[in-house]
């Protein structure tokens, strides 16, 4: 049986984060979608359908079951190590990281979670 995903996490704005949502929307028809984004964002691509957030104290409340981290690169590392421990899945939009600081520190803390975690 399939695990349902009933909310997911889009951290990002860009066109990657975007094709993202387009994509997910058409597996996960009845989902609820977020997006973390910054306060100042004037992306009009984003779809009015979804509910955003610009605190990520606030993703806790949200309890998403899987997380894409469409960020910058130098971003990635640190919102993956919260997610994971939130308890969400992760897919990490490539590069994982724009260096190798915190990546094995990452590794080791992911081996102790029962998470699926992907980058492409």
């Amino acid at each position: 049986m399939k695990k349902k995903i009933k909310k997911i996490l889009i951290i990002g704005k860009g066109n990657i984060a975007i094709r993202h949502e387009k994509n997910l929307k058409k597996i996960f028809i009845d989902s609820q979608f977020y997006f973390l984004i910054k306060k100042n964002n004037n992306n009009t691509k984003l779809l009015k359908s979804n509910q955003y957030i610009s605190d990520f104290s606030l993703v806790k409340k949200i309890n998403p079951c899987l997380a894409i981290i469409a960020s910058p690169s130098n971003t990635h590392i640190k919102f993956a190590h919260k997610l994971l421990e939130i308890g969400c899945d992760i897919f990490i939009e490539k590069p994982i990281s724009n260096n190798f600081i915190g990546v094995k520190k990452f590794y080791n803390l992911a081996k102790n979670y029962n998470k699926n975690i992907n980058t492409w």
